[in-house]
């Protein structure tokens, strides 16, 4: 295929994806207008219908000059018990918050049972085929639901599991997020929440609050209980880059070994204490002799001028000082082992 070809080829692609686009765009204005539209129909037909009308059929009210507010569909519910009373809330905020949509309790039901799949489906299909009354009532498909598909107490699995949670190496706030869940399905008052919440703190966080005054409120505790692992935390950030700027100062490499300035520490300590005494070991220093020894000053420039405290020359230390070795040499006996 040439270039012109498909250059061709390309602008009939695009006009037709416009054109299709186009129409795409008035189906869904026509829908709309069909669907507010219907909406009114139904509203009116309710209306007119006699006041003995059942209440499980009988339409929601809908507050005139209120606008659906745009709501994500819920996931389909297949059965799974920890997520069957989430699944009905996020129905239930289809309703509230789309009430033009779901009229009455059978759309409502008619909703729920769209979105199921699995075993939740089968459960719902059998219900419609034996033309069941919890289809017409939302309260009773709900309740049935749960009885069917989550039939546990939550009330007693989330009081045994609030009993068991501590915060581990978690932070107190991840902690108080799982412990507000559990608590917020216990039936228990807020002191309880208070006590249990302190019992499954770390042992650190216990410390901080035991030098600190209580406070009355769950919340308070809480709020103080984070804001002493956030302290905790930056501190020990702190302590971290304090170590890291240390050792990028003083690499390991060129530290100074203890042994070595012990050993010289030590060596300056007796040519001190016996700058004229009859010892084997040390020879008094050439340039002080006649006088007590190294003056603080000068002992304290010899170091810092890296000299040799015994001769004050530089490029050795008192254990390699020549002048030292000579004398040795030199004295009766220096030469025997």
């Amino acid at each position: 295929m040439s270039s012109t070809d498909k250059e061709e080829w390309r602008v009939r692609v695009e006009g037709a994806l416009a054109s299709y686009e186009a129409q795409l765009h008035t189906c869904v204005a026509n829908l709309d207008k069909l669907t507010k539209h219907l909406s009114k129909l139904t509203l009116g037909t309710e209306l007119l219908q006699p006041q003995d009308v059942s209440p499980a059929l009988a339409p929601s009210p809908v507050s005139p000059g209120i606008r659906d507010t745009p709501i994500c569909i819920p996931e389909r519910y297949s059965g799974e018990p920890t997520s069957c009373r989430a699944f009905l809330m996020q129905c239930n905020l289809q309703f509230k918050y789309q009430p033009s949509a779901f009229p009455n309790d059978s759309a409502k039901v008619a909703f729920i049972l769209s979105l199921l799949s699995g075993p939740a489906r089968e459960w719902g299909a059998a219900e419609m085929d034996r033309n069941s009354s919890i289809c017409g009532s939302l309260a009773d498909f709900s309740k049935e639901l749960i009885n069917t598909f989550d039939p546990a107490k939550p009330q007693k699995e989330a009081a045994i599991r609030l009993a068991r949670l501590t915060q581990g190496r978690r932070t107190v706030s991840e902690y108080a997020v799982e412990f507000r869940t559990l608590a917020a399905i216990c039936d228990w008052n807020k002191s309880a929440w208070r006590d249990m919440f302190y019992a499954g703190l770390a042992e650190k966080i216990k410390d901080e609050l035991a030098a600190r005054e209580w406070p009355e409120q769950f919340d308070k505790l809480v709020e103080m209980a984070v804001s002493i692992d956030r302290r905790w935390t930056e501190r020990q950030r702190e302590r971290e880059l304090s170590s890291r700027s240390l050792t990028s100062r003083f690499p390991p490499t060129q530290l100074p070994k203890y042994k070595t300035v012990q050993r010289e520490f030590r060596n300056s300590v007796r040519l001190d204490r016996h700058p004229h005494g009859p010892t084997d070991e040390l020879k008094p220093e050439p340039m002080q002799i006649g006088r007590s020894g190294l003056t603080p000053e000068e002992r304290s420039r010899r170091f810092k001028d890296n000299l040799c405290l015994y001769c004050g020359e530089p490029a050795h230390r008192v254990a390699s000082c020549p002048a030292l070795l000579k004398g040795k040499a030199q004295q009766p006996g220096g030469d025997r082992c």
